[in-house]
C-alpha cells in the first residue's frame, strides 16, 4: 500500500519536522527507529552516513521523501 502525506500546510519548520518523524515512527514502530539510530550513531564516530545513504537504508521499510529527511536531520544534528 502506498500513501503520501502533504507538510505542506504546516508552516513552522518545527512543527513539520516534528510531524514528520511521528508519522515515520507510526509507520515502521518505535523500535526500528531505535536501530535506526543506533546505528546512525555508531556511524557518525567513525564513518558519519550521509543523507543519499541513509534515504536508500530507509527506503527498505518502505519510507520516502520528506520524512526521511526529517528523521536523518534529527539523528545526526545536520541538515541536508
Amino acid at each position: 500500500m502506498h500513501y503520501d502525506i502533504d507538510y505542506s500546510a504546516i508552516e513552522n519548520a518545527d512543527e513539520k519536522r516534528a510531524k514528520a518523524v511521528a508519522d515515520i515512527t507510526e509507520f515502521i514502530g518505535e523500535k526500528a527507529i531505535a536501530k535506526i539510530a543506533d546505528y546512525v550513531k555508531d556511524c557518525e564516530e567513525s564513518d558519519p552516513i550521509s543523507l543519499d545513504e541513509f534515504k536508500i537504508a530507509v527506503s527498505f521499510a518502505g519510507v520516502t521523501g520528506y520524512p526521511v529527511i526529517a528523521l536523518y536531520e534529527q539523528l545526526t544534528g545536520r541538515t541536508e
